[in-house]
């Protein structure tokens, strides 16, 4: 004796769906109408309840796989209408990689357009440059280089970390920029230099905006400091910390600077280590900057009195 359809009449339709929620089901009057007015409606697929139930759920999930393989269709046609054809054959690598280059580039381009624009005007920066007769020795250039090639003619040569850096440059560069003038401004005083007086903030005043904003959006973020004017970037945070009293700040920034330098391989022989460099114009002595590291590390835990087994 052949078994009646569960729940429905004879000669009518009713999906699982409506009959659970006690509504009338309605099925379109097209003749290949596969879905009845409420599910259409709701988006739920109609499933009618002359199948069993574990069928049913394996019709709904099979249902559901559909609609999304079309909605991914549809994306994927719309895509290729508007994206125009390339030669180079698609790989994971280049579907990810190349957007993420993009958006790196325009991320640093926005980054030195702002830290240009945090820079303090020329005229005062002149100023500041002109406020010493002689250039002199640059907290950068103590923990890069060995002593024997400070002489007066070489810090001339390198005089580059003395010009106004363009708005276009990258973003470490600039940074450099500032904190050598925060830590210039450290050792000027109104008093002994009378070309800072017409500046239009005290020194204090001034340096602290410009080295906070390179600490806060270069030396401490790690995409950042692959490169050796990364690194010198937070040589030179850690002497200016220190100079201002703030000896724990100088020590954390003596640790990145040795977790850096570690990566970078500057512990290691010059063959194995592997870094990046921004401008062809800085000189830098890995083995002295390693050495320097370590030196101030080891001065900071005795003035704080903190183990130097990390060092």
């Amino acid at each position: 004796m052949p078994t009646s359809k569960p729940g429905g009449g004879k000669g009518t339709h009713s999906c699982r769906e409506c009959k659970r929620r006690k509504m009338k089901c309605v099925l379109e009057s097209a003749a290949n109408a596969t879905a009845c007015y409420g599910c259409r409606r709701r988006g739920s697929p109609c499933l009618s309840q002359e199948f069993p139930e574990d069928s049913a759920i394996d019709m709904e999930m099979i249902a559901k796989l559909n609609n999304a393989a079309g909605r991914a269709e549809t994306v994927s046609t719309l895509s290729s209408e508007n994206t125009p054809p390339s030669d180079k054959p698609l790989t994971p690598t280049s579907m990810t990689s190349e957007p993420l280059r993009q958006l790196a580039f325009h991320k640093s381009e926005s980054l030195s357009r702002f830290l240009h624009g945090s820079l303090p005007s020329r005229e005062d920066t002149e100023r500041i440059y002109n406020a010493i007769p002689q250039r002199p020795v640059l907290a950068h250039e103590m923990m890069t280089m060995p002593y024997t090639c400070l002489s007066q003619n070489d810090r001339i040569q390198s005089g580059n970390s003395f010009e106004i850096p363009d708005p276009k440059m990258h973003p470490v560069l600039i940074a450099r920029h500032m904190l050598l003038l925060a830590s210039l401004l450290q050792h000027l005083h109104p008093e002994v230099h009378a070309d800072i007086k017409g500046l239009s903030e005290t020194p204090r005043v001034m340096s602290e905006p410009v080295a906070n904003l390179a600490i806060s959006y270069v030396t401490t973020k790690d995409e950042l400091l692959g490169s050796i004017e990364g690194l010198g970037c937070i040589m030179i945070e850690s002497v200016y910390q220190a100079n201002i009293g703030n000896l724990r700040r100088s020590w954390v920034a003596g640790r990145r600077a040795v977790s850096v330098a570690q990566l970078m391989g500057l512990n290691r022989s010059n063959n194995r280590a592997q870094y990046e460099v921004l401008d062809s114009r800085t000189k830098y002595d890995p083995r002295v900057m390693w050495s320097r590291i370590v030196f101030l590390g080891r001065f900071l835990c005795l003035m704080l009195g903190l183990p130097q087994g990390l060092y």
